[in-house]
């Protein structure tokens, strides 16, 4: 997908109550079966890190998929979902994101609607949990291939985050659930998003818009044109970022920490310890949190 840029003056059905002066407004627009939205998950997270404390970050919901009736993607070649899988695994290769897609030939999602009214859900729940929710229900579809729109994939992946997962589906899926992303769904259109990810960054005066795959030179660059009077954090030891995450990729720990592919296993030796473990999986190896340590 290729970078776009325009810029918009104003954004459209966000609650800005919480917003706080001085802070740069990020609007991500997006889907929990975009798969570039996937690949976006160590830039996002770096920015954050780096700059977190003075952003004020809103995650949006898109509705990419809200039945197979009435959808399609003729960009990608895509109009029944088994077309899905070989454009998934095209973005892997070129990204070197662990996504598998076989899914979508065993088992393919009907919907990315519940997994949307979960998150949003969770949200208010658990809002100081949301990012790292979102993150895992992403690595359920992208890595660990499983169907995030079934209840059960649902309410597993809650129930590992220590939410009360029923109640969680319960108002998901209730009028107040289904409230939450018709809020979203009229701020995608209102603001003519139509491809996922989509972010809005700016101010009051003014928002940039960047559709489509960024990278996060492109990304920094464009936040430090509205904020220019700060230097950014440090970003966390291995460990802790690990601890945080559950489980990082060598393509995140690329990014996160500026590392070319083949630096990656000695960063692991250097700064790992026995809290982490290597796991092997269909696209290599993964680093992940021991819990019994």
């Amino acid at each position: 997908m290729n970078l776009f840029r325009r810029t918009v003056s104003k954004i459209i059905g966000v609650d800005k109550s919480n917003l706080t002066d001085g802070h740069v407004q990020i609007y991500y627009f997006t889907d929990p079966i975009c798969s570039h939205c996937f690949v976006m998950e160590p830039i996002i997270s770096k920015l954050l890190l780096k700059y977190g404390d003075r952003i004020d970050y809103t995650v949006i919901m898109g509705g990419m998929l809200e039945k197979w009736d009435d959808f399609g993607d003729a960009a990608n070649n895509i109009s029944q979902a088994g077309d899905v899988y070989s454009h998934w695994r095209e973005v892997s290769l070129q990204t070197h994101m662990p996504i598998n897609g076989s899914v979508w030939l065993r088992d393919p999602i009907a919907s990315s609607y519940p997994a949307s009214k979960v998150f949003n859900m969770a949200e208010e729940m658990y809002p100081d949990k949301k990012h790292r929710f979102l993150r895992r229900i992403r690595e359920a579809v992208f890595v660990f291939d499983e169907n995030i729109s079934r209840p059960e994939v649902l309410m597993g992946i809650a129930e590992e985050m220590g939410f009360d997962a029923e109640e969680l589906l319960r108002r998901a899926e209730s009028d107040e659930g289904s409230l939450l992303l018709k809020k979203d769904l009229h701020t995608t259109g209102a603001m003519g998003v139509r491809a996922f990810p989509t972010l809005m960054i700016g101010t009051e005066d003014e928002y940039e818009v960047l559709i489509g795959s960024v990278d996060y030179a492109t990304l920094e660059a464009t936040l430090k044109r509205y904020l220019t009077d700060h230097e950014p954090r440090r970003m966390p030891p291995l460990m802790e970022l690990l601890q945080e995450h559950t489980r990082l990729y060598y393509r995140e720990l690329e990014i996160l920490y500026d590392l070319a592919p083949a630096e990656v296993d000695d960063f692991i030796k250097q700064q790992a310890d026995e809290r982490a473990e290597l796991v092997e999986f269909y696209d290599g190896y993964y680093l992940h949190w021991r819990e019994d340590q």
